[in-house]
């Protein structure tokens, strides 16, 4: 019924080639192999397997909050990978379990129970499954972004009540991770995840009932499930292509300690994806695309927002030259999304087409 890949521990690095750990199968999905083991959040910011004595945790995150984070569709390029989550934690509530005493692989989709209240109409919240390594390094296995508004339905999205506590059940993203013994797991909170998802319009604190809290983990025991193998890989040749220049990839974040402004940058240049400018042998056809993304916001403010895109795409044989530019921004207020974008089109160093966007959206409850 159902084949995942279980991952032992990963480092927490921006690139990553492979992964280890193993192929497991399920006769049955849900499987009833698969058991429920809930950990209550504590006052102290503890992670245990009791209910904890009542109290009331608060946050509000930085606006730059996920630098760490990675991408949201990773294509397997350079720095996609969430790097190590202490960059983050510092902006996050963190709560963490004692050191592990056994391993146990954590199989299906955490399930996060929080009664929670916000100081404003529209809040987000952030969550993150991590392991925490012996060296101290800590690695997301497994994360949510959730808009508050959206708390009993995504059709119909309600503003919250400030100062209103609300019981909200959040799924994380389903994995398949081995937990080790000597490990810690954590779970962190925070109020924004930038620049994988748009700030909501408020500058949000939220407060967290412990007591009434808790994160429930889809447990498989170690060693069970039926080991899955797979034949070799098979495909067809490979087309005949030759890199002409190998291009750059690079990832990078800035803080301008003047203007408070953080900014998150990718550029590739020749290749998006770290292939670099391309020939195709066959058709003697030469393909190149750059771009650049700059996403910046202050951390005080999440109207200062800002996402500016740029892309040139390049197409070339004998006698022949495309050429597409593009530039995309984005911003938005408390009300409305907007965004403005021109692109250019050329044939042979001449301009033969223009078109210039200017747009917007209202926010509803975003």
């Amino acid at each position: 019924m159902l084949r995942a890949f279980v991952s032992d521990t990963i480092e927490p690095t921006g690139t990553r080639t492979t992964t280890q750990g193993r192929w497991v199968g399920e006769a049955a999905w849900p499987s009833p192999e698969i058991s429920t083991r809930s950990l209550y959040l504590g006052g102290a910011r503890e992670l245990g397997d009791a209910v904890s004595d009542p109290a009331i945790l608060a946050i509000r995150s930085p606006q730059s909050h996920g630098k760490a984070g990675g991408e949201w569709m990773a294509t397997g390029c350079p720095g996609e990978h969430p790097t190590d989550q202490r960059l983050d934690n510092g902006g996050a509530l963190v709560f963490e379990t004692a050191l592990l005493d056994e391993d146990f692989d954590v199989r299906g989709a955490p399930v996060a129970r929080l009664r929670i209240a916000a100081d404003c109409p529209v809040a987000q919240i952030s969550l993150r499954l991590n392991d925490v390594l012996p060296d101290a390094r800590i690695t997301r296995v497994s994360y949510q972004v959730f808009n508050l508004t959206h708390r009993d339905s995504h059709e119909n999205p309600e503003a919250l009540e400030p100062g209103k506590f609300y019981d909200v059940t959040i799924k994380l993203n389903d994995c398949g991770y081995r937990f080790t013994k000597g490990h810690k797991l954590q779970l962190a909170i925070a109020t924004a995840y930038w620049p994988m998802v748009w700030t909501s319009p408020y500058d949000a604190t939220i407060s967290i009932s412990v007591a009434e809290s808790a994160l429930d983990l889809p447990v498989r025991a170690v060693g069970d499930g039926k080991q899955v193998r797979f034949e070799p890989p098979a495909h067809g040749p490979l087309t005949p292509m030759t890199q002409i220049d190998p291009g750059t990839v690079r990832r990078w974040t800035e803080q301008d300690h003047e203007t408070g402004v953080n900014t998150y940058i990718t550029e590739g240049v020749g290749g998006l994806f770290g292939e670099g400018v391309l020939r195709f042998d066959e058709i003697n056809t030469e393909l190149s695309h750059s771009l650049r993304r700059e996403l910046s916001i202050r951390d005080d403010d999440p109207l200062s927002a800002r996402y500016v895109l740029t892309q040139t795409y390049e197409m070339s044989r004998d006698g022949w030259r495309i050429k597409i530019e593009s530039r995309t921004e984005m911003r938005s207020d408390e009300g409305s999304f907007y965004l403005i974008g021109e692109l250019l089109a050329f044939e042979n160093g001449r301009i033969v087409k223009t078109r210039q966007w200017d747009e917007r959206y209202e926010r509803d409850l975003i």
